[in-house]
């Protein structure tokens, strides 16, 4: 699940960088614009394209943003050491010391249950999905 999380972000990254770029497109076709340098034509059938496509982009950006917020939600509600362990690391980013003493563990305890888990489960949220 964790993994399912970090690709979440990439994609919504990805997602907005690509939206900005249709933005710097659609700013340039208006200077172009200006200038009488392009047909009227071919400015409409332009902008229509990149309305189109920022609609769609935004709509899965939407979409993608609901899932991290849901695959959030879920994380938070799983139980165990291992899990809010794993939580804190991998969602909040916090190091394993402050993970320690957040929840009143000594630190090689909580790196030993974190390597434990790493190596026998690939992360213990990921027998969640």
């Amino acid at each position: 699940m964790y993994r399912n999380y970090n690709n979440l972000l990439i994609e919504i990254e990805e997602y907005k960088e690509r939206l900005e770029d249709l933005r710097r497109e659609e700013y340039g076709l208006n200077r172009i614009r200006d200038t009488h340098k392009i047909g009227v034509e071919l400015y409409a059938n332009k902008q229509t394209k990149l309305h189109n496509e920022k609609a769609i982009i935004l709509s899965i950006l939407e979409d993608k943003e609901q899932t991290l917020k849901e695959t959030i939600e879920r994380l938070k509600k799983l139980e165990g050491l291992e899990y809010k362990i794993e939580y804190k690391k991998n969602i909040e980013g916090k190091s394993l010391k402050e993970i320690a003493e957040e929840l009143n563990y000594n630190y090689c305890y909580v790196r030993r249950v974190y390597s434990k888990t790493k190596t026998s489960n690939k992360g213990v949220a990921q027998k969640v999905i």
